[in-house]
């Protein structure tokens, strides 16, 4: 990703009181697809160690799928805690892309910490961030 890409980094995204409503929402989402209407390219990665930052999660996604194959990525941050709200998003610029990163990742372990957390992808409610 460029320099001009749209990348948070750690601290830019303020937590809000409206935190806990937005977990419910992402809890919500789980296991609903957007039911074909359009390809999926835009991923939710749950589980995401706290202490991560996007370059940690950059680094996870670059084991299978080149930095070019993203433009977007999101990892808000608590600013109270100094700790990421244990997820993101993604968007791939393409669905078959999405679909492969999806396939090797999805529950696979974390490679840069000691967790028993496996990472979580599954398609975001909005799509084509």
């Amino acid at each position: 990703m460029n320099s001009d890409s749209n990348v948070e980094k750690p601290g830019t995204t303020t937590a809000t009181t409206d935190e806990n409503l937005l977990r419910q929402q992402l809890e919500a989402e789980d296991g609903q697809e957007n039911g074909g209407e359009a390809p999926i390219t835009t991923m939710r990665i749950r589980n995401l160690p706290r202490k991560y930052v996007v370059g940690d999660l950059l680094a996870e996604l670059c084991e299978v799928v080149s930095e070019e194959s993203l433009n977007f990525l999101s990892v808000p941050w608590e600013q109270n805690n100094l700790s990421n709200l244990g997820f993101a998003f993604v968007n791939f610029v393409t669905a078959d892309i999405a679909t492969r990163a999806r396939d090797r990742l999805d529950g696979q372990p974390w490679q840069l910490v000691d967790t028993v957390k496996t990472i979580r992808m599954r398609p975001a409610s909005i799509q084509g961030l």
